[in-house]
């Protein structure tokens, strides 16, 4: 994760009060510049002139019109208003945009002013459905970030910017783990995020350490690999509290790792769709938006029931072949169990798979 973070609290027409000379700055009609003076309420901010870009002009601008470019790193808001803002002022011309928590595209018309591309990515369907209807010249996926991120695989190599605003009561736990799962998937030279709670700990952790400087702040990512890690310690009890009910058998808990963690299976369909993990192993959100099989199990690839039901034992396989064959349940449970299918940490129940 990145050195470079900012706390961003300017709206619109509000002062930066820590622009100094020598600052990239967006001039709000003018465009991007470099602030040369600051003078009281005013600043002399010098612009490219198009027709002599060698020469620059010198403009005299309302510090209320100015807003900081932060270069590349990660810029963390509070606010929709200030979110609104970098989105109006951080972008470049061939930078392509991945919107985590498009809802209904308000924020996603601003990006798509001032880049070449963005990508509204929302969980709900429909906030994307009327994200689509009223803004049909931006793309918009309906998908879950968090569960799907191989879904923007994709846009590897291609996506330069993320926009991240992820609401609800738990944002800063979501916050964890959309951030690392961005920079791994897209290594994004930018990242903008609204969230009051991420906002709140930085502040708290600044004022711990010297306060902010300019903005920016001190030890970050020593503080987020902190963050991370608290996260990474939460995850596994907070996924087997998650599913460990959906996978109950007859009392005893069958599955208890996480749906993803299960190898994908195509249903035996013909169809080539793979078979939803999270409609068998847990619950899928998505219901019937799911472009993913939900008619077959994955745990013996037949069809009228989910695997956290499935009444069939034994390794892949045999259980395919049992599919196929039409075998009984009954006899799947004389065929045993394969050494290679017990799970890594060696846990197995009556030999029936625990994985």
């Amino acid at each position: 994760m990145r050195e470079a973070w900012w706390l961003h609290s300017q709206a619109p027409g509000e002062v930066d009060i820590s622009l100094r000379a020598g600052d990239r700055v967006v001039a709000k009609k003018i465009g991007v510049g470099t602030v040369a003076a600051v003078h009281g309420e005013s600043a002399a901010v010098m612009v490219a002139d198009p027709r002599c870009p060698a020469i620059p002009r010198a403009h005299q601008v309302r510090t209320s019109q100015l807003t900081r470019v932060y270069g590349d790193g990660i810029v963390v808001c509070a606010e929709t208003e200030p979110f609104r803002l970098l989105a109006a002022t951080q972008l470049r011309s061939e930078d392509v945009v991945v919107e985590l928590g498009s809802a209904y595209g308000d924020a996603s018309t601003v990006l798509a002013k001032h880049c070449a591309r963005v990508i509204g990515v929302d969980t709900s369907q429909s906030a994307v459905a009327a994200a689509r209807e009223a803004h049909p010249d931006i793309e918009f996926r309906q998908l879950d970030a968090l569960e799907e991120p191989h879904l923007l695989a994709d846009l590897a190599g291609v996506c330069t910017v993320v926009f991240v605003d992820i609401g609800g009561n738990r944002e800063l736990d979501a916050l964890k783990r959309a951030l690392p799962i961005c920079d791994e998937l897209f290594a994004p030279r930018l990242v903008c995020v609204k969230s009051r709670s991420l906002h709140a700990a930085a502040e708290a952790h600044a004022e711990q350490h010297g306060g902010l400087a300019r903005g920016a702040l001190p030890g970050a990512c020593a503080w987020w690999e902190d963050m991370i890690a608290d996260e990474q310690l939460k995850a596994p009890a907070r996924e087997a509290k998650r599913y460990h009910n959906a996978g109950q058998v007859d009392g005893a808990s069958r599955f208890t790792r996480y749906p993803l963690a299960y190898v994908p299976e195509a249903a035996p369909d013909g169809s080539s769709r793979q078979i939803c993990r999270f409609w068998n192993y847990g619950v899928c959100q998505k219901g019937d938006a799911c472009h993913y099989d939900h008619q077959h199990c994955h745990h013996c690839l037949r069809d009228g029931h989910r695997a956290k039901n499935c009444p069939v034992d034994g390794p892949l396989k045999l259980r395919r072949a049992q599919a196929e064959a039409g075998a009984p349940a009954a006899a799947a449970r004389d065929l045993g169990y394969e050494q290679s299918h017990r799970p890594a940490d060696g846990s197995h129940r009556n030999g029936r798979d625990a994985a």
